[in-house]
């Protein structure tokens, strides 16, 4: 399987089941297996969409477990959900590039259940979401403000935080040049229809000393963050 297109398991409420499985919600599976393979591209949480019963409303027990070993046996499953409409239902967790089983099992052995189904997978790390890889900023471009996001954003080894939060949490990562007046402002309390409400920010020289933090020092929002250092060199990048 990947992320994304639909499979069809095709009618599971047969006998000839094998595992008969009792850890999702339900005293046994006697129905038919099947059984797919799934390698995550990012690391996150994904989540499983029935997207189609095809007729019928026999419930089908969903579960994973990491594949690495290539043990499929009926031990060592983690239910997902027991389903029997078009819903979601969250996986979890899964690593980017680990191999993970996902097992379809169905409740009973005498009724219909097909269910259409897709993995969704999460967003990918945004362009900046590393040091490495800043967003250059244009110094007076206005005071409007452009969207960015943090969906998705990694907190990577090593990174440094805003000394004003406490906490490390998965930054995203911009850069600008000083101009020559030397004064610059940075805001997130910009734009209406914004989803991130509760941000905070730090400017770090060249050398990732921190210079300036804000913690929910907004006026829009008081949970949204503004950074106005006492000064910095013309030409630097910070």
């Amino acid at each position: 399987m990947s992320c994304g297109p639909n499979v069809t398991s095709g009618n599971l409420a047969t006998s000839g089941g094998a595992y008969n499985i009792t850890t999702c919600y339900f005293n046994g599976t006697p129905g038919k297996e099947k059984l797919y393979s799934f390698v995550p591209t990012t690391t996150g949480a994904h989540t499983l969409s029935v997207t189609g019963i095809n007729g019928g409303t026999g419930y089908i027990d969903y579960f994973y477990k990491n594949g690495t070993s290539g043990d499929c046996s009926a031990t060592g499953w983690t239910c997902i959900a027991d389903l029997n409409s078009v819903t979601t239902a969250p996986i979890g967790t899964l690593t980017a590039g680990v191999t993970y089983f996902i097992l379809l099992d169905a409740e009973s052995a005498t009724s219909t259940a097909n269910h259409t189904f897709q993995i969704v997978c999460p967003a990918p790390p945004p362009a900046n979401d590393n040091i490495a890889t800043p967003t250059a900023l244009t110094v007076g471009a206005g005071c409007t403000g452009a969207p960015y996001t943090t969906v998705s954003a990694t907190l990577g080894g090593g990174e440094p935080y805003p000394y004003c939060s406490g906490s490390a949490v998965t930054p995203v990562w911009f850069s600008f040049v000083a101009p020559a007046s030397g004064a610059v402002r940075v805001s997130t309390d910009l734009g209406s229809g914004n989803t991130l409400t509760d941000t905070k920010a730090a400017i770090f020289d060249s050398g990732m000393n921190i210079i300036s933090c804000d913690d929910d020092g907004g006026s829009t929002s008081n949970l949204c963050r503004w950074c106005m250092p006492i000064e910095f060199i013309p030409g630097q990048t910070y």
